[in-house]
């Protein structure tokens, strides 16, 4: 009977309301999140942050038998849809291409989207909304007590 009365029900489920479009950021300012390649390691992430004076910080972990993380500090410039990041303590220089939504693919010296031997890209995803730092406990000190 309870089956019958369920299955009976006209009563239609409400529609959800529409949701705003996320607005992405126009500028390139932001934290960027991924993989760079590595040729004498088993994985290379980095995070990167890119502010509105055109200086980058670069934190790149690299794993090998054991991790190893780096604080990288240079500068990058926009043309069209090619950033330029140069970290020159590193030596480093790379090319990413932006996509509409400001994330980005690392370029060969030709020009191209760099592929590994799988075919996987190595992109650097935007992080619209970053991770607060945590706050700094408290420390025990003499005074407090």
């Amino acid at each position: 009977m309870g089956l019958y009365l369920v299955g009976c029900n006209k009563e239609e489920p409400a529609p959800l309301p529409a949701l705003k479009p996320v607005e992405l950021p126009k500028n390139t300012a932001g934290v960027y999140s991924g993989r760079l390649p590595c040729d004498d390691c088993k994985m290379r992430m980095a995070r990167m942050e890119l502010t509105e004076d055109s200086s980058a910080t670069v934190v790149q972990t690299i794993v090998t038998d054991s991790m190893k993380t780096d604080t990288l500090k240079g500068t990058y410039a926009v043309n069209g849809e090619v950033l330029s990041l140069s970290i020159p303590d590193a030596e480093m220089n790379l090319k990413f291409k932006r996509d509409s939504l400001g994330n980005m693919a690392l370029m060969t010296g030709a020009g191209t989207i760099y592929e590994d031997a799988d075919g996987m890209k190595f992109d650097m995803i935007r992080i619209l909304v970053p991770m607060k730092k945590p706050a700094q406990p408290a420390t025990d000190s003499a005074e407090g007590k």
